[in-house]
């Protein structure tokens, strides 16, 4: 087909309503989770931790994760539970074993555990557990909250990126 045949085939489709971006669905920027840990230990450091101990994976885990929402959802988090307290994060990938030959499928944990510190209102840790539970379910993860003496638990399971 020649140019102005092209032309004349383009011009002659039915014209769909809205803009092509409006169709496409925005995704997240793909982020490591050595940098949304740095980001949570900048953020709990700053808001007055006595101690934050990490570990994370030698090998890569990028995520699927609102980064900016993220740190929004961390700082509040940050503010009502961190002052004085000892916080260890342990990010990981758990693996789920699927059975196709296309590898392995998982997500990435990041198990947050806060110890000691000041005693803060309820409805802080209320407000700051909702901001993240939103961020995440909005990528499809999924949070899980324990808490007992002295000591707040999270695990937050986040969306991998997969290499195909």
């Amino acid at each position: 087909m020649n140019i102005a045949g092209r032309s004349a085939a383009v011009q002659s489709m039915p014209h769909r309503g809205g803009s092509r971006a409006a169709h496409e669905r925005e995704y997240p920027a793909c982020l490591g989770i050595d940098r949304l840990v740095e980001n949570l230990c900048a953020v709990l450091l700053s808001a007055g931790a006595g101690k934050v101990e990490t570990t994370i994976p030698d090998r890569p885990v990028r995520l699927m994760i609102d980064e900016e929402g993220m740190d929004e959802a961390f700082a509040t988090f940050g503010n009502a539970v961190a002052r004085g307290a000892v916080v260890t994060i342990l990010g990981d990938l758990v693996r789920i074993e699927t059975g196709e030959t296309d590898g392995d499928k998982g997500c990435a944990l990041l198990s947050i555990s806060v110890t000691g510190g000041q005693a803060v209102a309820k409805t802080g840790v209320r407000d700051a557990l909702s901001a993240l539970r939103g961020v995440i379910k909005k990528q499809s993860g999924f949070l899980r909250f324990w808490e007992g003496r002295g000591e707040i638990r999270l695990s937050l399971y986040l969306p991998v990126v997969h290499n195909p």
